[in-house]
């Protein structure tokens, strides 16, 4: 915050999405001496990595060969850390305005609006992953009420499914690693996909088949959901015969994938293709000190990896430091020399 700016303070980076690329932005602005703000619409901190696969293995980040989703988002946050960048959870940024008076290295470029407040920012980073998700539902009669109850679309803790028997519906990535990830801790698993292939990673779905004892019914649908207070059962409904099946079973997990949406964003003059905001090779969009990261970027040779994501942050950091502030950049050796907790 600049002095004397104490309704509207100015920040050198607005960050959307408060998920691993955005979290890595903050720490990157810090690292060069800039200040940040985040926002994100979800509860904590982290985004889907958090909100919906917290017990999911990682495997497309560099120096792990496996890391759990949770402990990786610690690892950034504690990264993050020594520049304290500033956080707004539970905080949808409705508004992106640019300021019409000239713009300078000391001056904002545009007006972020929330919900609960408005502030400047030189530059703007957006890392809203593919935007908002929600789950998707099947449209059965009795589904709402047994959600929580039984019903359940993301696995926050593993050991809530210990010794119980769990029906896991879907064949993408999140079903079948589910399905071997829960494999010693539930006391049965039924995999249900309505095809007969999986659209898995092909050695993910040989893991689930030859080294679980999770049964696979395929091509199943569910048609009925039963209980009240809590689920007991669930009826299958083969796609090809039309039979149907009873099951007793305690928790459903309901992984047929997600509809994303970019909410706002849409409105605000980028250029958008898909679910997505077309960038030049310095992560820049159609709008000046714009820059879009992570998943929610489109360009030739895209590659949606969280690794991916880190080295665009530091493409956009790098391209805005050298166009619209005026300063020096740190050298690149500057981390391996110091500790910037130290600093």
């Amino acid at each position: 915050m600049l002095k004397g700016q104490t309704e509207c303070p100015i920040y050198d980076f607005g960050i959307i999405g408060c998920g691993p690329v955005g979290l890595y932005a903050g720490f990157y602005a810090g690292y060069h001496g800039l200040n940040s703000i985040a926002f994100d619409l979800l509860p904590e901190l982290g985004g889907q990595l958090i909100n919906l696969y917290p017990e999911k293995w990682i495997f497309d980040v560099g120096g792990h060969v496996k890391i759990l989703a949770k402990d990786y988002i610690d690892q950034l946050l504690q990264q993050s850390s020594a520049f304290s960048p500033e956080y707004h959870l539970n905080e949808k940024v409705i508004g992106l305005e640019p300021i019409q008076e000239q713009s300078g290295p000391l001056n904002p470029r545009y007006k972020l609006i929330t919900e609960k407040r408005e502030v400047y920012c030189k530059c703007v980073l957006i890392a809203g992953g593919m935007g908002a998700y929600l789950p998707r539902k099947l449209e059965l009669p009795n589904i709402e009420e047994l959600e929580n109850r039984g019903v359940h679309y993301r696995v926050t803790k593993k050991e809530y499914f210990q010794d119980k028997r769990v029906m896991i519906v879907g064949g993408g990535d999140s079903a079948v690693d589910w399905a071997i990830n829960l494999h010693g801790i539930a006391k049965k698993i039924w995999a249900v996909h309505r095809s007969r292939q999986f659209k898995a990673l092909e050695a993910n779905v040989i893991e689930m088949m030859k080294d679980t004892d999770a049964e696979i019914l395929v091509p199943y649908e569910v048609k009925q959901l039963h209980g009240e207070d809590h689920l007991i059962g669930v009826t299958l409904i083969h796609s090809e015969t039309g039979n149907q099946s009873f099951f007793e079973i305690d928790e459903i997990l309901l992984m047929i994938g997600l509809m994303a949406n970019l909410g706002p964003i849409e409105t605000w003059g980028l250029q958008i293709q898909g679910n997505g905001i077309v960038v030049d090779r310095y992560m820049q969009t159609n709008l000046p000190a714009v820059y879009a990261i992570g998943d929610i970027a489109k360009y030739d040779g895209k590659v949606n990896l969280i690794a991916a994501g880190h080295g665009e942050t530091a493409t956009a950091i790098e391209h805005s430091i050298a166009t619209y502030f005026n300063i020096e950049p740190r050298p690149r050796d500057w981390l391996i020399h110091s500790n910037p907790h130290d600093q």
